[in-house]
């Protein structure tokens, strides 16, 4: 005889599980795959690097510009900066100026910087400026006060003035005064000595 036969269950098979990762901004309700994850965390790296990259060219504008142009302020707390070469002021503030460190910046490294880095550099040049560095008179063509008048003379590429005294004058390279010049200011003749004010009269 055949004794009885006896059948033995198998345990169920444990269901698969998928490996799923929460969406960034969200509480884990919605699901991501690896894939959509790593997109998220390259763009993530590709953001901190390109904040860093801004950083680097904002700190390099700002030595840029301090090698090259000594910064002050006036008794109204405007930032300018002397071009230490030529002499010349400039507003910190001003397109001109923007445009000048902009083509310097690109003719020394070789390329241009980031709109970006240009603001966060002029905003810590302003502070440098404003705090670190002297308050300074700045005017517009002329200048001076008790026997010593000053007459600045605009030609590009330097800083010359008149000084006017009692009964002489002279040409000068510099003076304490900062003289600024709009772009719409235009230079002025060089005098020269042995000349004779009565021929004017006959005019």
């Amino acid at each position: 005889m055949t004794g009885p036969i006896h059948t033995v269950d198998e345990p169920p098979k444990p269901k698969e599980q998928s490996t799923t990762f929460p969406l960034s901004g969200t509480s884990g309700e919605t699901a991501a795959s690896p894939e959509v994850v790593s997109d998220q965390l390259q763009d993530k790296t590709q953001s901190d690097g390109c904040s860093t990259t801004q950083n680097a060219q904002a700190a390099l504008l700002v030595k840029f510009v301090m090698e090259r142009f000594k910064l002050f302020h006036n008794s109204n707390k405007v930032v300018f900066c002397q071009d230490i070469d030529s002499g010349k002021v400039f507003e910190l503030d001003s397109r001109s100026f923007r445009d000048r460190i902009q083509a310097g910046f690109y003719k020394t490294y070789g390329h241009t910087p980031r709109e970006q880095s240009v603001r966060e550099a002029l905003r810590t040049l302003t502070g440098l400026g404003r705090f670190d560095n002297p308050c300074l008179s700045v005017e517009l063509r002329a200048a001076g006060g008790n026997g010593n008048y000053y007459l600045d003379l605009a030609i590009p590429g330097n800083s010359q003035s008149i000084q006017l005294q009692p009964g002489c004058w002279r040409i000068i390279d510099s003076t304490e005064t900062m003289f600024f010049r709009p772009d719409s200011m235009r230079q002025l003749p060089t005098p020269v000595p042995g000349g004779n004010i009565e021929r004017l009269c006959k005019y």
